[in-house]
């Protein structure tokens, strides 16, 4: 009765990898000719430069971000987390808003003119930034997009902010060190070899 039951649950396990694997393919053949229509469109026919047209309308430059949030559910299914489905879309959609609102920013940083800040950054970037600015103002709500990006990264990925400090923190503290030591041996060295000069004297 063990054996049956644990074939029963090896050959349900093999069904489901088979599954995955077939959903799988698909998703990165479609990720795949996302980008190639951005990059490419001219060579992609009428629904790769209409593809392309829409997506540079919502998302602007964001629209690059799209075949990688794909390629990070094919990672996903491949490593069938136990996470609840609901919540990964969540932040997926959080973060492709975010970053578009967060395009916006970068853009202002580097002093395009309006036209191509407001081209490059979408309908989508566009209208999370304002209404971000209108809220919390422009410099404000800006600090409030770059922490939400890189917060909703952490949780997505899930990285512990306290550990990756901790990690520098000791780094940096074991650097300082082995400087610290490295300056006492060369002055050890260079006392020891005025000594040994003196008494040469």
């Amino acid at each position: 009765m063990g054996s049956y039951s644990k074939y029963l649950h090896t050959k349900i396990k093999n069904n489901k990898d088979k599954k995955n694997t077939l959903l799988v393919i698909p998703i990165i053949l479609f990720g795949v000719f996302l980008l190639y229509c951005y990059i490419r469109p001219q060579d992609t026919g009428i629904l790769g430069k209409t593809i392309n047209f829409i997506m540079m309308q919502v998302f602007g430059l964001t629209k690059f971000f799209i075949p990688f949030i794909i390629f990070y559910w094919v990672w996903y299914i491949l490593e069938s987390k136990k996470h609840e489905i609901k919540t990964k879309i969540t932040l997926v959609l959080l973060l492709t808003l975010i970053s578009s609102g967060l395009l916006k920013i970068i853009l202002r940083i580097l002093k395009l003119s309006n036209d191509k800040i407001n081209y490059f950054s979408g309908w989508l970037g566009n209208f999370f930034i304002d209404v971000v600015e209108r809220i919390f103002g422009e410099i404000f709500g800006s600090v409030i997009v770059i922490l939400s990006f890189f917060y909703i990264i952490t949780l997505l990925f899930e990285i512990s902010l306290s550990e990756v400090f901790y990690g520098v923190y000791q780094n940096l503290i074991e650097d300082i060190s082995n400087w610290l030591n490295e300056i006492k041996q060369k002055k050890k060295v260079v006392i020891s070899a005025s000594r040994y000069e003196r008494k040469l004297k």
